[in-house]
């Protein structure tokens, strides 16, 4: 009655409080307010309280007219006579340390089938009633399939339950019901209300998320009987625990169901706060079953929550790393076990195929190498200049003096293939050093036949993918042959198919210079354009001078190589082999680790023209395998980062940040507020763990009367967000203790407490009221009938879907949207 009528001014909210009168505390009542107190215990005539409730003015009345709130003649006599017996205060009943008692003994043990219905039939006794017999077979089961299930039975699924007249067949059929797999899906749906699940964001445009696997892990969750505790804690900090599995990380999920928003032009800051107080006020009412989101713009009126604890509460939630604005993207993959298994395959399959191309191209080279001892640090080298009458030495390879070509190679990008090495089709002059792209113009001349005609051909294998590119020019003797040419870029994927530029040029002397200009990147880019080659073609129909060939970089001469080779675009760096690259290749391919053989193949991959067949069965392959991975699910998962700031928001006003800083922290007045002995920053493990203690007086009595709730239609408590001083007193708060210690102590077995609610006599009892117990207990809050009580609306969809066959049973996967 005080909380109701008195505490909205005279309550724990100091700021708002009247005449500096405080009522929900024995001290407040009774101090001196100037020679006279509001409540003097044991003389109701020496207390103002008394005084004001019973005046007839106005003026003077209390609660004020103006209120909307008017105390009856009755309570009047009550709080009369609490004065003259004491006036006595006492924590609120929610509040108190949870309490077991024995239960009590019953005159009719006929009625009792266990300890819950001790309970339920000393108040029925008490008020004179008896309880109703019990439920017909039919209907006993139509209500465990509803309750446990969440749909009507058909009519064969009940007929062997009905025709059994054995011992123990009830709760073998109830056993039957708690491991059927809808079970889980039945209480999944009740939790999933509680924690606001949805797969749209909610806000704006209500886009879709990805959440259906927390929805498949709560379903688990009830099915395998995992203990509350454990629920508790991987919900509100799974990634937080050492190590956590892929299960954990998903429960952790719990923390991104809120609303969020992708409007554009929302404020960040202000949605942030929006994202707080939403948490606080979930965690609060399910877990707790207590209104602290009353406390976010001042203390709360009727329950000891302040301001400071809503706000300390918000900041163990501080750590999540979020979007305030804008997209909240999938951060976390979930493959099923065979999409591991075929991913596995694929992956296998693909590297073998990448071995097997490796090898076929790095054959030559490798055996070339090994045959005349060269120890050249990994690099190929490059092409050699054998034009005059020097022999050159490469480590111990002798390249003999000849005007027709090479007998050897080396090249520093990519090994060429099995007889590049001994053509005679390559001659250069005054090599520059280097081959590829270089930063700046690569120059060549072309020995030709004067005034003939000739075709110019720069053939490019470009990359995949785009947004990154390079683009250059071809000059020739000063003029424009090709220009601007554009190569997309990304590592490690380049198409099969090579692009020709083509240009007609006219020679007027016998030899044409060629100038590769590179232009400016339209972006960075870390990309690899293949040059395949630059052939020039006599257009008077006489063989080509030159078969496809890569050109390095000379002053005059010819080079020939029949090899495709990398030519890295690159700023300010030699292009040559990475490190990394080098030292794998000193490694004998037998000995290679598999880091080392990812290394080389990401490096030479795609490069070999003899293993084209084996590219293509590889890219199907990588097809296949990109088509598995897009199929794969994703889920909105918690990641910590460093915690944000938390202000104590005066009046919840976002933008005013004169408010106090906070740390995570418990509300002060409740149990073990202490979270951690090492004094540092407590995080949402801590949370979870304190809410999980077995002194924690509001846990387990706000899970027990939920699910009284769900299996007798009302609550022993009615409000069950709200244990607090706006909430109902239990009917039965005895029993609401025993029920609470019964979970705790049976480590907090979800199934156990389901089980003794749909196993005892109350619950069995028929539905059908009579006039007495109309006239007695209306509201059937004593229990001596069962409720009767609308399904809910996912109940009313799968009965009629169930009923015409239509029901899809299949359970998990992605979900569908109905609108």
């Amino acid at each position: 009655m005080l909380s109701d009528n008195c505490f909205a001014c005279h309550g724990p909210d100091a700021k708002h409080r009247k005449a500096d009168l405080r009522l929900d505390t024995l001290e407040g009542a009774l101090a001196d307010l100037g020679d006279y107190s509001a409540v003097v215990p044991g003389k109701p005539s020496e207390s103002e309280f008394v005084a004001r409730i019973l005046t007839e003015d106005e003026d003077e009345l209390m609660p004020p007219p103006d209120s909307g709130k008017k105390l009856d003649d009755r309570q009047k006599a009550l709080l009369q006579q609490w004065i003259t017996e004491g006036a006595e205060y006492d924590l609120h009943w929610a509040y108190k340390p949870v309490k077991r008692v024995a239960p009590p003994k019953a005159e009719d043990e006929s009625f009792v089938i266990n300890d819950v219905d001790r309970f339920v039939l000393r108040r029925i006794e008490a008020a004179g009633l008896t309880p109703s017999k019990q439920a017909d077979r039919v209907t006993l089961a139509r209500r465990l399939y509803y309750d446990l299930l969440g749909m009507p039975p058909l009519p064969g699924e009940i007929e062997s339950f009905v025709n059994d007249r054995s011992a123990g067949a009830y709760e073998k059929f109830v056993e039957q019901l708690l491991n059927d797999p809808r079970y889980g899906e039945r209480m999944a749906a009740h939790w999933l209300d509680l924690v606001r699940y949805a797969d749209t964001i909610g806000y704006h445009s209500d886009a879709v998320r990805e959440v259906s696997a927390y929805r498949d892990y709560v379903i688990d969750a009830f099915n395998n009987n995992k203990p509350y505790d454990e629920f508790t804690i991987e919900q509100l900090a799974g990634d937080l625990l050492p190590q956590p599995s892929i299960t954990q990380r998903i429960a952790s999920g719990y923390n991104r169901l809120l609303q969020t928003t992708e409007e554009g032009g929302a404020q960040a800051k202000e949605y942030r706060a929006i994202y707080a107080a939403d948490r606080v006020r979930n965690v609060s009412g399910v877990w707790l079953g207590s209104t602290l989101g009353c406390a976010q713009c001042h203390d709360h009126k009727y329950d000891p929550f302040s301001t400071r604890d809503f706000y300390s509460m918000a900041a163990f939630f501080a750590d999540i790393k979020e979007t305030a604005v804008g997209r909240q993207k999938p951060n976390f993959k979930i493959p099923t076990e065979s999409q591991n298994s075929e991913i596995a395959t694929l992956r296998e399959q693909i590297r073998d195929g990448q071995f097997v191309e490796f090898d076929a191209a790095n054959g030559y080279a490798r055996t070339f190498r090994s045959a005349n001892g060269l120890d050249l640090e990994g690099n190929f080298a490059y092409l050699v200049n054998l034009g005059g009458t020097d022999s050159i030495k490469i480590g111990n390879a002798v390249f003999a003096s000849s005007t027709k070509g090479v007998e050897g190679f080396v090249c520093n990008l990519k090994p060429g293939t099995g007889n590049a090495g001994n053509h005679p089709e390559a001659e250069l002059k005054n090599l520059l050093g280097t081959h590829g792209w270089a930063d700046g113009p690569v120059s060549m001349s072309l020995k030709i036949k004067p005034k003939n005609r000739y075709k110019l051909q720069l053939i490019i294998r470009e990359p995949k993918g785009g947004g990154h590119h390079r683009n250059f020019s071809v000059n020739i003797d000063g003029r424009s042959a090709v220009d601007n040419l554009l190569v997309n870029a990304r590592p490690d994927s380049y198409n099969a198919e090579s692009l020709v530029y083509t240009a007609e040029v006219k020679a007027s002397n016998d030899t044409m210079n060629v100038v590769l200009i590179p232009g400016d990147s339209a972006g960075e880019t870390d990309g690899v354009p293949v040059v395949n080659a630059l052939t020039l073609e006599d257009l008077t129909g006489q063989e080509p001078l030159a078969k496809p060939a890569y050109f390095a970089a000379f002053t005059e001469g010819q080079a020939k190589w029949e090899a495709e080779t990398l030519a890295k675009l690159v700023k300010k760096e030699d292009p040559k082999l990475p490190g990394n690259v080098i030292e794998a290749i000193k490694v004998p391919l037998a000995k290679r680790s598999a880091a080392q053989r990812s290394t080389l193949l990401s490096h030479y991959f795609a490069m070999a023209p003899a293993t084209a067949d084996l590219r293509k069965q590889v890219d199907e392959l990588r097809k296949r395998l990109s088509s598995v991975e897009k199929s794969i699910k994703t889920m909105l998962v918690t990641e910590t980062e460093k915690p944000r700031m938390i202000r104590i928001l005066p009046r919840g006003d976002w933008m005013d940040d004169s408010g106090e800083e906070v740390l995570p922290a418990v509300p002060a007045f409740l149990p073990k507020t202490k979270l951690r002995e090492d004094n540092a920053r407590a995080n949402r493990l801590d949370l979870a763990k304190w809410i999980m203690d077995s002194e924690n007086p509001l846990t387990s009595r706000a899970y027990v009367n939920r699910m009284w709730k769900l299996f007798f239609g009302a609550g022993l408590s009615s409000r069950l967000d709200d244990l607090g001083g706006q909430g109902e007193p239990p009917t039965h708060p005895e029993l609401l203790d025993w029920l609470a210690t019964e979970f705790s102590k049976n480590n907090w077995d979800m199934k156990h407490i389901v089980r003794l609610l749909v196993t005892s006599g109350a619950y069995r009892q028929a539905s059908v009221s009579n006039e007495k117990l109309d006239e007695v207990d209306a509201g059937n809050r004593l229990y001596s009938r069962q409720s009767r009580y609308r399904v809910d609306a996912e109940m009313v969809r799968d009965a009629a879907l169930r009923i015409s066959g239509l029901l899809v049973e299949q359970s998990g996967g992605f979900s569908a949207k109905p609108y």
